[in-house]
């Protein structure tokens, strides 16, 4: 689903993005408490630059409680995001590099940047 552009982008098209499970409104204002009493911890771990274990506590609540996934298929979900996350790194990577690279094919060393 979606498509990769250079710098790491992920692009979703609307007609892709109506196939995302969300949680109904109806669910969200059911768990709002929940919700609510976990946002200090998360704020906290997100200060501290802790965004796994932030999305961690989220994810319990909003896929396991609201959504009814297991842990074996947050999981799977967490390994695939894992996945996709290392992925669009290394792209970001590649193209950063291949644009450090640009004129030095040619012996012209790196191209001047427009001022």
């Amino acid at each position: 689903m979606g498509r990769s552009y250079g710098g790491g982008i992920l692009k979703l098209e609307p007609s892709e993005a109506d196939r995302l499970p969300v949680p109904s409104p109806h669910l969200v204002q059911e768990h709002a408490p929940a919700l609510r009493a976990i946002r200090p911890e998360v704020a906290r771990l997100l200060r501290a630059g802790q965004k796994l274990q932030a999305s961690a506590l989220v994810d319990e609540i909003v896929l396991g409680r609201m959504l009814g996934l297991d842990a074996a298929a947050r999981c799977c979900l967490e390994d695939s995001r894992t996945h996709l996350l290392q992925r669009r790194k290394l792209r970001g990577k590649a193209v950063r590099k291949a644009q450090a690279n640009i004129g030095t094919r040619c012996g012209q060393g790196r191209m001047p940047r427009p001022e």
